[in-house]
């Protein structure tokens, strides 16, 4: 099939990169909050992450 821009038909589609994106964001926050505990530092607080404190 020939789907030129001429011939492209016309679609209306939303992308929601920002939830992907923060769902990707929010698990490398929870990997750099580990590896400041593994070193015996305080974790650093990253705005919009949520700190679990271990016990």
């Amino acid at each position: 099939a020939d789907l030129t821009q001429s011939r492209r038909p016309l679609t209306s589609c939303t992308i929601f990169l920002g939830y992907t994106s923060n769902l990707i964001s929010s698990g490398i926050r929870g990997r750099i909050g580990d590896h400041s505990w593994r070193r015996g530092g305080r974790p650093h607080q990253v705005p919009g992450a949520h700190v679990l404190r271990r016990v």
